[in-house]
Parts: structure tokens; sequence; C-alpha cells
């Protein structure tokens, strides 16, 4: 399987996700899937993610797959609880060493000279915990596959702490982020399942049209942007 395939993949499962930020959830829990019969989930069915279909035509293609290069989804947001059971479970958060990673926008739109501690803060500590709610089905959706060690979560908190509020300049920050760390960290795909931030996307993607990366950003509410290699 090469990385455009998974990367398909990504963007199927994360469209039946950004209705999160719409739909009032909770943050997924593991014993919801795996340990039960999960075809009563919401995102089941043919009018919703035909998860049991993408199962059985995935379940060929792993075979023999580079396990080396995962796609990464960079995850704009409230930030995620990455002790949470179900990332601990599905082992889905980018990692080094070990070592959860993430990356905290917000801060960094404000202080360009931030330490790396604070930098590297992406706790969610949001009232509704959005942001762990998003990537936690996305967790769930991921293990499912069977695509745990082929696609990796990364956490951008681009919310004020504590607060689901976002201010443009941390979520274009996030963006910058992103594709500046497309050759480094490697994150293909964006996911903004945050309202109302379509067009700051749009905006923002259209003067990097210049540049060498290839990265798609799926946000809510809009249509996905691509930024092909050149």
């Amino acid at each position: 399987m090469n990385k455009k395939i998974l990367s398909s993949i990504t963007l199927l499962f994360i469209l039946a996700v950004v209705c999160l930020a719409v739909v009032p959830t909770s943050v997924a829990s593991a014993s919801e899937y795996g340990d039960t019969d999960t075809n009563d989930l919401w995102y089941y069915g043919s009018s919703h993610l035909n998860v049991a279909g993408m199962k059985e035509a995935i379940s060929g293609w792993i075979s023999g797959a580079d396990k080396s290069d995962p796609v990464i989804i960079a995850v704009i947001d409230t930030g995620v609880n990455a002790d949470h059971e179900v990332f601990q479970k599905t082992n889905t958060i980018f990692t080094v060493d070990g070592v959860a990673q993430g990356y905290n926008s917000h801060i960094a739109s404000n202080n360009a000279n931030a330490p790396i501690e604070q930098l590297a803060n992406f706790a969610d500590g949001s009232s509704t915990t959005h942001g762990t709610s998003v990537a936690s089905v996305m967790a769930m959706l991921i293990y499912e596959l069977g695509l745990q060690d082929y696609i990796k979560l990364y956490p951008i908190k681009a919310s004020r702490d504590n607060t689901n509020n976002f201010p443009t300049k941390a979520v274009v920050k996030g963006l910058e982020f992103a594709l500046k760390s497309q050759n480094t960290l490697g994150i293909d795909v964006v996911n903004l399942s945050i309202a109302g931030y379509a067009d700051t996307a749009s905006d923002y993607l259209a003067n990097k049209q210049s540049e060498r990366v290839d990265i798609t950003v799926q946000p809510i509410g809009g249509v996905r942007y691509t930024v092909p290699q050149k």
C-alpha cells in the first residue's frame, strides 16, 4: 500500500468525523469497540461510513506495506489528552522515543521565542474536550481498520487555554507549522474540524501554491484543499 492510497483512506474517515464540530459528543471510550459489537456506532452503515466494507478491502492491501513512513494527520483543534485510554489502546498518537508529540500554535502565534516545553504543550484543557473527541474517533477508526502502524495523529492546539476560542492567527500558525513540517515530521493531511475556518484555510493555502510541499487540508464546511509538490 503506498502513501497516496493511505492518504485517500485517511480522508474518507476524516470526512466522517468533521460533523463532530457541530454535534455534541463525548470522548470515545476504548471499551466501545473491539470488545463489543460496533456495528451500531453512529459512523457505521451505508448512510455514514461503511467500515465493514473498508476493513475487507484494506485487509488485502496492508500485507507488506512500509511501516517506516506513516501518513501523519495534523489535528488542529483544542489539543488532545494523549493519556486517554483510547489513545493508549490504539497507539495512534505520533511519538518520538515513546513520547507523544504535538504543537501549541496558540502560544507560538503570540510568542515567537516561547520555550520548547510550552510549544510542545498540546494538552486539551477545553470544557468540551473537542479536540480529544475528534481525535479519539479517528483513533478508533484507524485501529479498527488495522492501520495504527500506518496512520498517526499529530495534535496542534490552536485554542486559548481552557476554552473553545480559536484566534485566527493561531489557526494560521497551525497551518503554517503543518506545511513547514511536511519535510521533517512528514505531515500529510490536516484535519480542521472547527467551524468557520474554511475561508481562512483557503486564503492561506492559496498563497502557498508555489512552495514545494504536498499536503491536503480538510476543513469543516469547506472543500478539500491540496498543495501539490512542484
